[in-house]
């Protein structure tokens, strides 16, 4: 099982590093990085927020939201291609082709922080030391994954797949429009906040801006949504490709 999965990493990163990804990758997250840069930095200076500390894990979070998008594409069209069938009928553990897909995925996720925060860099952003980045990126990265596992799902079960990869755009804005990815909890209304707090994207954005500033975090929150939503996918995930 371990080769396989190594030799199906090997293609899906030849497959998926491409220079449409390098856009995808690179520079779609630095504009996205610019034209936000532009918009809310005298908004959130002017209420008193850190902006160089505040934008960059906002826009990670936003990358880390599109991974889920990418996962749906790939195994869609591995299924069109007949790729999937294939697997099935050679000796290979299904489990290695979903392992395989959520390591490239890794990868993948992993370009968009690195890129984002030298960009943040730019502007102030920084972490109060080795530990802090590695557990922000860290924690990004699972965050990612654990909604990638959903993804998986949805394209396995879709009848078309195309069409799944561009439908999981739709939650993903409210996710992230009510919560404190981009504006702290303050600007929202009381009756809002009990919504604001537990919106997942809340909780991980909360919690990597506190990792990269040295400050405590409070684990379990964002631990309990990452644990739980992979629990959840991941039992799902697993019976759909043993199905597909």
């Amino acid at each position: 099982m371990i080769h396989d999965t190594g030799v199906l990493i090997g293609r899906n990163l030849r497959l998926s590093l491409t220079t449409r990804s390098f856009f995808q990758l690179v520079v779609s997250p630095l504009v996205f990085f610019a034209g936000f840069a532009i918009v809310l930095d005298r908004l959130l200076t002017l209420r008193g927020v850190d902006f160089g500390q505040f934008l960059p894990p906002a826009i990670v979070m936003m990358a880390m939201g599109l991974a889920p998008v990418s996962t749906a594409f790939f195994i869609g069209r591995e299924r069109q291609s007949g790729m999937l069938d294939r697997c099935r009928t050679m000796p290979i553990n299904s489990l290695s082709v979903l392992i395989a897909r959520l390591a490239t995925d890794a990868v993948r996720s992993l370009i968009p922080i690195v890129v984002l925060v030298a960009a943040g860099h730019v502007i102030g952003f920084r972490f109060a030391g080795v530990p802090s980045a590695v557990g922000f990126a860290l924690l990004a990265v699972a965050f990612a994954l654990s909604f990638c596992l959903g993804a998986a799902v949805v394209a396995i079960r879709s009848p078309d797949p195309e069409s799944s990869a561009s439908a999981l755009f739709l939650p993903m804005l409210p996710l992230i429009n009510l919560s404190t990815v981009f504006a702290p909890m303050s600007v929202f209304p009381d009756w809002l906040e009990p919504v604001i707090r537990i919106n997942p994207y809340s909780v991980v954005v909360d919690a990597l801006r506190a990792l990269a500033a040295g400050q405590p975090v409070s684990w379990w929150p964002p631990l309990a949504w990452i644990v739980g939503l992979s629990l959840f996918f991941g039992l799902a995930a697993v019976r759909a490709f043993r199905r597909a």
